[in-house]
């Protein structure tokens, strides 16, 4: 096994306290033996770090004040040793054999730089809802999608992305925005956008509901999604000017809901809608105006 990579997993936790043990047990009970475990706690208030420092020598335990889901995950990458990077939310858990398979997916395709993988959705009976994306499993290539604009297939939340250190040396730090975080789509749409991958509809790790999720099946999702979509898709197109056209589209998208739904903070979003619009060309302005009236029309959107 000593030729096999070398895997990071890496759980960002914050007041998670109760479901951090099951977490972290989903990582211990995988059957891959070259591998970390990576904990960063990003500035409990409640027992999670008591509890991270019983485990000892099991983690690598990395405390810092609150700054938000961005900048745990910088924090974490930054500690980290792999040659592959996987991502656990701390409210989730892996199931048996996921690291296992996601070394041999990435070993069968040499070329792809990440692996998305389905998620089964359950609530805290145990009763599955759904499952999330992808709902296909086979290597893709969505770059020259996004180049000139088009959708591509979702991906499912942060628990089911897989990485090359490779890739992320290239998308990571990601923007620290700490009175909103970014959506993970800024780590999804980077990493297809910059490389080849794999839509793995295996599911590998199960994503828990309990009315303390800070996004999924909240009832007030829409204005926050919004409020994310905005601050994503300005990055992106700062971080990639060639990705223009689709992040227009998304732009637009974002400030159509953010407007319809009324988000708080409007204000702090000015600077970004203004100084996005002053550096984009004509046919880009033209492109958010059209798009904008379109999407302030249409019904949410759950991405």
């Amino acid at each position: 096994m000593s030729n096999e990579p070398f895997v990071s997993v890496i759980i960002t936790n914050y007041n998670y306290e109760v479901f951090l043990p099951r977490a972290v047990n989903s990582v211990f009970e995988q059957d891959y033996p070259q591998m970390e475990l990576i904990v960063v706690d990003d500035g409990s208030t409640d027992n999670s770090v008591e509890y991270l420092r019983s485990l000892g020598d099991k983690i690598k335990l990395v405390l810092k004040s609150n700054g938000g889901p961005a900048s745990a995950l910088n924090a974490g990458f930054v500690a980290s040793q792999g040659e592959i990077i996987c991502f656990l939310d701390a409210d989730d858990c892996y199931l048996p054999g996921k690291i296992d398979t996601v070394v041999s997916i990435l070993k069968q395709y040499p070329n792809a730089e990440w692996c998305f993988h389905a998620l089964q959705v359950e609530d805290m009976q145990g009763k599955v809802l759904r499952r999330t994306p992808p709902y296909f499993g086979k290597p893709v290539n969505f770059r020259w999608r996004l180049r000139i604009g088009l959708r591509v297939p979702p991906a499912g939340p942060t628990t089911g992305l897989c990485f090359q250190r490779g890739l992320l040396e290239r998308i990571l730090p990601l923007p620290e925005i700490r009175a909103v975080g970014l959506d993970d789509n800024f780590l999804k749409i980077s990493a297809q956008f910059l490389a080849k991958g794999v839509y793995e509809e295996r599911i590998l790790a199960i994503q828990y509901v309990h009315g303390n999720n800070l996004h999924t099946n909240r009832p007030d999702r829409f204005p926050g999604q919004a409020y994310r979509h905005v601050f994503t898709s300005y990055w992106l197109r700062r971080r990639y000017p060639t990705l223009k056209w689709w992040t227009a589209l998304s732009f637009a998208k974002g400030l159509a809901f953010v407007d319809r739904f009324g988000v708080s903070g409007k204000n702090s979003l000015e600077s970004y809608r203004r100084e996005y619009w002053e550096t984009i060309s004509l046919p880009e302005k033209i492109l958010v105006s059209i798009f904008y009236r379109i999407y302030h029309f249409k019904r949410p959107w759950n991405p």
